[in-house]
């Protein structure tokens, strides 16, 4: 690490620092914000470990014996177990951190954040470590599992029913996401048998009448069971994008996740159909509507790879399967 940076960053940080972004991406951000955000969080935080070795962001686990300078908090009883979130990414940081002082407290199946330092770029949180994913083969449920959906509508109500307070400044809309996609060169990345289906299936999707503050990327990786300290063996919904739309929008990415796995499934049209069927009626939603969705929200994930230059091969073949899938309205 360069001598600039004046604050006592221990080596494993320094390394994983430089393993995310890069060693020189990874110097600038210690020379910039990282070394204040650090600095004014190790005052208060003992950290242990690392956490979130996939993430864009770097997750760091802690103690927290007290709270940092300039927080205003009731006093710390003890000692409390958290995670410090730190990211380069300001723009989707923001949105996250917004997303979740929306939540508040208000459910056990949403995580709150507890300080958000927008200044520093850094959020606390309490620890869900250890915490297992909706489709770990230990605690998790098999993908064709229906006790699988009636836990992701456990985290659907608890986000829908909560009317968190919006501040459209602060998120994006399905609105903008779609725009972004119809205004892209869209034949450069999709094949001939999508254009004109994706494009009249997202026009259909603008202008939504119900508008929500949704978690934004709700699938199986994002909803953790628990049943360290507070919360004893529960469900709980982490690391929101958050985006303002309807819950069709919410639910769609659930369908079509995880990707990996759903993709290797032996009647993908059968599971993909169930699933549609499940949540619509469990929301009262047409399942046309979320069928259109489902659909739609494929081919955004094929723009967004394209995007950042990853594969999209698989969201290709669920693409590919939903667009000629048909699903029964309810009778």
């Amino acid at each position: 690490m360069s001598e600039e940076c004046i604050v006592d960053v221990p080596n494993w940080v320094v390394a994983a620092v430089h393993r995310k972004y890069g060693y020189d991406d990874g110097e600038a951000w210690f020379a910039g914000d990282f070394a204040p955000a650090y600095d004014w969080a190790s005052d208060a935080i003992e950290f242990h470990m690392e956490l979130g070795k996939s993430s864009r962001d770097l997750f760091l686990l802690g103690t927290m014996h007290r709270w940092p300078e300039g927080v205003e908090h009731p006093p710390l009883s003890g000692e409390m177990y958290v995670v410090v979130r730190f990211s380069p990414d300001k723009e989707t940081f923001n949105k996250a951190m917004h997303t979740m002082l929306a939540w508040g407290t208000h459910s056990k199946h949403l995580l709150p954040v507890l300080i958000y330092q927008q200044e520093y770029g850094i959020g606390i949180m309490e620890t869900l470590h250890p915490a297992l994913p909706l489709d770990d083969k230990h605690k998790g449920f098999a993908i064709d599992d229906t006790a699988s959906y009636a836990v992701a509508s456990t985290i659907f109500k608890a986000i829908y029913e909560g009317r968190h307070s919006i501040k459209k400044d602060a998120h994006s809309t399905t609105d903008d996401l779609l725009n972004a996609f119809l205004a892209s060169d869209i034949k450069s990345f999709l094949p001939k048998r999508h254009l004109d289906d994706s494009t009249k299936r997202a026009r259909s999707l603008l202008h939504p009448q119900e508008m929500i503050l949704l978690h934004g990327d709700l699938h199986h990786g994002n909803i953790l069971y628990t049943d360290f300290l507070r919360l004893k063996d529960t469900w709980v919904a982490l690391d929101p994008k958050g985006v303002i739309g309807e819950r069709a929008y919410e639910i769609a990415a659930f369908v079509r996740n995880p990707i990996d796995k759903i993709v290797t499934y032996k009647n993908i049209k059968k599971l993909l159909r169930e699933r549609i069927i499940y949540f619509a009626d469990e929301f009262n939603l047409l399942r046309s509507h979320v069928l259109d969705w489902c659909y739609v929200g494929a081919i955004l994930a094929i723009y967004w790879a394209h995007q950042d230059k990853e594969p999209y091969i698989k969201w290709l073949y669920i693409a590919d399967v939903l667009q000629k899938l048909k699903v029964p309205e309810k009778e």
